[in-house]
């Protein structure tokens, strides 16, 4: 039974994971940040500096980096806690701390994402802000 319960909260973790990569109604962070993507394209019609633009750049393609890199590391990781609960009998302190790999993994990679997107919010004016929130709306996001 305990098993069950540690797969069923695996489960949950991860779709809730994807609900909030993926910018889902329910995301409780929808409306506080802006895609990073949207503020390069529309860096003019904003008014975003070349300077601060170039560092966004900069800042953005490192993060994508490292998540794409802890990505394959989450993904290894939840193969070895995938496979240790296949076994007829399961080693319980050995699911645990491999539950607890992939946790803190998620961790890193969840706190790294919001910190780029706290970054980039607190780049932009509360003018450029308000001139994305527009784009946005004009765009139907």
């Amino acid at each position: 039974m305990k098993y069950l319960i540690i797969i069923g909260t695996l489960l949950l973790s991860f779709s809730f994971s994807e609900s909030v990569q993926g910018q889902h109604p329910e995301d409780p962070f929808a409306g506080s940040f802006f895609d990073p993507g949207l503020v390069i394209d529309y860096a003019k019609e904003i008014g975003l500096s070349t300077e601060v633009r170039k560092e966004l750049i900069e800042q953005i393609t490192d993060a994508q980096k490292t998540f794409a890199l802890k990505q394959f590391d989450l993904e290894d990781k939840m193969e070895v806690l995938i496979a240790t609960t296949k076994q007829d009998k399961i080693d319980q302190a050995a699911a645990q701390a491999q539950l607890e790999e992939v946790l803190d993994l998620e961790k890193e990679i969840k706190t790294a994402q919001l910190m780029l997107m706290v970054n980039i919010k607190n780049r932009l004016t509360p003018k450029q802000q308000e001139k994305l929130r527009e784009i946005q709306r004009n765009l139907g996001r």
